[in-house]
């Protein structure tokens, strides 16, 4: 856990669009409590976090291809894989995306 923990910390250090007092930030219910934030930068950097508190794995319809740099596993400033399409969050899981343009922004 401690290096999960050390990935989450330069993540926010490294990716701006964490930190930035522009980013807007919009939340949609899911459903069961799961919810999708999405950050915006207003420079072309975007994030997307998907949560997942339920029991059961849960689907999700990414538009577009997107930059995993953490889910339930590991986390840090770089991406782990690229997905698109539909993605699934584990129960009692989360998976944290950067676009392109957020990702070089870092």
């Amino acid at each position: 856990p401690v290096m999960y923990y050390k990935g989450l910390i330069a993540m926010r250090k490294v990716l701006g669009i964490f930190t930035s007092t522009q980013t807007a930030v919009y939340v949609s219910e899911l459903g069961g409590g799961a919810v999708a934030i999405t950050l915006d930068d207003h420079m072309g950097g975007k994030a997307l976090i998907v949560i997942n508190p339920q029991s059961t794995p849960i689907n999700y319809s990414l538009t577009g291809a997107w930059n995993l740099v953490a889910d339930s596993g590991e986390a840090g400033a770089e991406c782990i894989r690229t997905e698109s399409g539909t993605i699934t969050v584990d129960s009692i899981g989360i998976k944290v995306y950067v676009n392109d343009k957020a990702l070089a922004n870092g």
